[in-house]
Parts: C-alpha cells; structure tokens; sequence
C-alpha cells in the first residue's frame, strides 16, 4: 500500500522504501522455499523426474532464489549497514 501511494503520489523512492522492498522479496523467497520443501516431501523423490511440471518448477524456483537481489545474505548486509549508518559498497542513488 504504501508503495502504491507513493507511486500515485509521484514520489521518488528514497533508500529506506528500496530496501523494504528488497526485505518483501526476501521474505517471499524464503517462504515460497518452504512451500517447495513440502511439496517436495509430498511428491517424494518422483516428483523430480523430467516427466512432470514439478521438477521443472522446483529447478526454476532453486536458480530464481540465487538472484541476488532475492539473497537473504546480500539483502540483510544492505538493510543492516543501512540500520548502522555503515557505508555501502551497493549506494542507493
């Protein structure tokens, strides 16, 4: 909502609003990783052959949560370097 806002709003984002963001999108790979972990448990090791849509999703799911933008590790360095007053090597501009 307050993105939304912001946009009708014209508004610029200011670096705390990216790194929301960036803290949504985190949040959301990590939850989607849980729901393929029980899926996985669920279809059991047949669910990985090639033959079924599962296998492909699983596979696209595991490169798309690498992305840098989505990695919890990358992400919380930026938001806790910004928490500190630290200077970043990824400056919001």
């Amino acid at each position: 909502m307050k993105t939304d806002a912001r946009i009708t709003a014209g508004v610029s984002p200011t670096e705390a609003d990216y790194l929301r963001q960036l803290g949504y999108g985190m949040v959301a790979v990590r939850l989607c990783n849980e729901v393929m972990q029980h899926l996985l448990q669920i279809q059991g090791g047949n669910g990985l052959r090639e033959s079924g849509s599962f296998e492909r999703r699983y596979r696209d799911f595991q490169a798309m949560s690498l992305h840098i933008n989505a990695h919890p590790d990358r992400v919380s360095e930026l938001v806790g370097k910004y928490l500190l007053g630290l200077a970043s090597d990824a400056p919001f501009q």
